[in-house]
């Protein structure tokens, strides 16, 4: 979250699991300084695992986040969104909806059964959740929750919005870690795609790691650019989950990966023009 200033960053501590949530600030992006008290919030229940968040800033300073909690450890993902706010970044996080979910898959077979809430879009009238959903198979969509009150949320679309491409393409498995902004005359998208090694999801290719982009005029009918991946970034034995925003009109593209050591990455992409694409640089 880029908020008045400074960059926040909320991120995932591990110890076998997800355990709770650090948050860390930057003045320019690039070097973060951990918060003292972290971490600035632990699953409610004992042995849930939290996975996420997406958080933004209300306009009266309310800070709002939605996370997807587990208790079931399935694959890092989860059938339920919760909603917390706190007064400051750093919290206290109280939950929201009287504690219940804001959203929760129909059934346990349902496509959105097992998900991650990767974005999210504020418009004057309605909010935009972006994840991805892992099915049994490892198949990997793209979907879109919406919601009036932030508090009751329904898919945009019955189905998928964005699903992996045909046999041979590049993003022919899986895809995934949606990054959705709006625009001017829709939304536009970026995205993982991903493979499938040794019986486990990865983004990385090779040794490169692959982000397409896709546009939409109402977030259900998307369009993927031909020039899919529009960034390519190399590193070694890697995985990612990413996160982005926008500032004064760059993309940042955070995302997590191993290379001798777990750690947090940055992507700056710029458009330069329809014509030349995007270019992305470490």
């Amino acid at each position: 979250v880029y908020h008045e200033g400074l960059y926040h960053l909320f991120y995932n501590g591990y110890s076998a699991f997800p355990r709770g949530l650090g948050y860390a600030t930057s003045t320019d992006g690039l070097h973060f300084e951990r918060y003292a008290g972290n971490p600035i919030f632990e699953p409610p229940v004992a042995g849930t695992v939290t996975i996420g968040p997406v958080v933004y800033v209300e306009a009266d300073g309310t800070w709002v986040m939605y996370i997807v909690e587990d208790q079931h450890r399935s694959n890092l993902t989860g059938d339920s969104v919760m909603r917390y706010t706190a007064p400051a970044p750093s919290g206290p996080w109280t939950v929201s909806n009287a504690g219940q979910p804001v959203y929760t898959a129909p059934s346990d077979d349902h496509w959105t059964a097992r998900i991650v809430v990767r974005s999210v879009v504020v418009e004057a009238d309605r909010i935009l959740l972006a994840f991805h959903s892992r099915h049994s198979n490892l198949t990997v969509d793209i979907g879109i929750l919406t919601s009036q009150d932030g508090l009751n949320f329904e898919l945009l679309s019955e189905e998928p919005v964005l699903s992996p491409g045909a046999e041979g393409a590049w993003d022919d498995f899986a895809v995934g870690a949606p990054i959705l902004f709006a625009t001017e005359t829709g939304y536009e998208m970026f995205y993982l795609g991903m493979v499938e090694r040794y019986g486990r999801l990865r983004a990385y290719q090779g040794d490169n790691l692959f982000f397409g982009y896709a546009t939409s005029p109402d977030g259900i009918q998307w369009e993927k650019d031909p020039g899919n991946p529009v960034v390519r970034i190399s590193e070694e034995n890697g995985f990612s989950y990413s996160s982005g925003l926008m500032v004064d009109g760059q993309y940042w593209i955070a995302h997590v990966y191993d290379a001798g050591g777990d750690g947090l990455g940055m992507v700056l992409v710029e458009n330069e023009s329809a014509e030349e694409g995007f270019s992305g640089e470490h």
